[in-house]
Order: C-alpha cells, then sequence, then structure tokens
C-alpha cells in the first residue's frame, strides 16, 4: 500500500522492531513488497522512538523531528529516495544512523552518538549534506556523498542530554558557545530549534 500527500506532526511513534516488514517497527511508510511506493509525505515535529522505514519513499520533507530508539534497534532512518531533512536531530548509540538512503538533502542536522562511531550513513549515496554538526571526529567514509561545511567533533552541543531515549526533562537547545548556533543555511541553529518556527519544548502538541 502506498502512503502520499499526507502530512505528520507533533506526534510520538514508538517501535521496537527492525526488520524489513515487521509490524512492530516504529514508522512506516507504506510499500513493504507490493511495489506502491508512496510520495511526497511531510514529516514535522514528530519524535521517533524506534527505526523509519520510508521503503524507497521519494519526495519526503522530514524537518525538525527527533530521531531516539535509545539502545533498541538497528538505525534512525531506512529507505529514502530524493528527499530532504531539514533541522532535524539524529541521536542512536550504535554506528549506523541512516541507511539505504539515496539523492537527498541533508540541512543544518544533529548526528549525535557519542560512541567511537563517527558513521551516519552506510549503503548510500547522492546525497548532499550541508551544515550538519556530528560530536564524532572525522572518520567518516562519505562514499559516493557528497559533505559540505560538516563540523566534526563538535563541543558542546546540546545543554543537558540525559540518555539516547526521547526526555521531556532533558534540554535539546544548543549549549551556549556550540559552533551550531547560527550554523544553519538559513543563519539560524541547526537542530530542531533552528528555523524561523523552532520545535515547540518537551514535543506538545
Amino acid at each position: 500500500v502506498s502512503v502520499s500527500n499526507y502530512s505528520f506532526s507533533r506526534c510520538r511513534f514508538s517501535g521496537t522492531g527492525s526488520g524489513w516488514c515487521d509490524n512492530s517497527v516504529c514508522f512506516f511508510l507504506g510499500w513493504c513488497g507490493d511495489g506502491a511506493l508512496s510520495t511526497n509525505l511531510f514529516l514535522s515535529e514528530n519524535v521517533f522512538d524506534g527505526e523509519v522505514h520510508g521503503e524507497y519513499i521519494s519526495g519526503a520533507t522530514v524537518t525538525k523531528n527527533i530521531f531516539a530508539p535509545g539502545n533498541s534497534g538497528g538505525f534512525n532512518i531506512y529507505h529514502f529516495n530524493s528527499s530532504i531533512f531539514n533541522n532535524n536531530i539524529f541521536m542512536y548509540s550504535a554506528q549506523w544512523k541512516a541507511v539505504n538512503v539515496y539523492n537527498s538533502f541533508f540541512n543544518n542536522n544533529i548526528i549525535y552518538d557519542n560512541n567511537g562511531y563517527p558513521n551516519f550513513m552506510t549503503s548510500c549515496s547522492g546525497n548532499v549534506l550541508n551544515n550538519n554538526i556530528y560530536d564524532e571526529p572525522e572518520d567518516q567514509d562519505i562514499g559516493s556523498n557528497t559533505e559540505i561545511n560538516g563540523i566534526w567533533s563538535a563541543d558542546p552541543i546540546f545543554v543537558n542530554f540525559t540518555g539516547f531515549s526521547f526526555d521531556v526533562n532533558a534540554n535539546y537547545h544548543l549549549a551556549a558557545g556550540s559552533p551550531g548556533i547560527g550554523y544553519g543555511l538559513d543563519n539560524t541553529d541547526v537542530g530542531v530549534y533552528g528555523t524561523a518556527s523552532p520545535f515547540k519544548d518537551g514535543g506538545v502538541p
């Protein structure tokens, strides 16, 4: 089944599955083997507690979301084509955050793992990454993707980071002195509190 031309905003999605067509995956965007590909979805200001499977969706706009599967699952996002990821937070305690993502733009995001694994992407190609910040050193095998103005070993990042699961008591604003302040392509902060209409504190509706 395809899911096209819908908007999902200020929701929280949970799930612990990680397999293809696994009904316990946090968020599926259609297909799952029937050949019907989804298009043109808008995901804004959501919290995803597990993996998000795009199932080769094209034309998705993904902005100001927090991807926080904790210590479970295998990655943050999977199977996206020709999509835009702006001002998100990707945090996960394992190595890869994006898998099988193609020809997409990643702008003004924060990639946080703090586990010695700097690699954001695997099996991805044709992507352009602009003005993202990473807490790890520059040791990423960028492959056939293009990294522009990324900041590595960014410190400090968050005002109060409490763990890799979303926490309403954490503070995901940028800490004073963070290199991400005003570093977005639009001269606002990277992460969910950038843009002209930032993420609402606590992720409340």
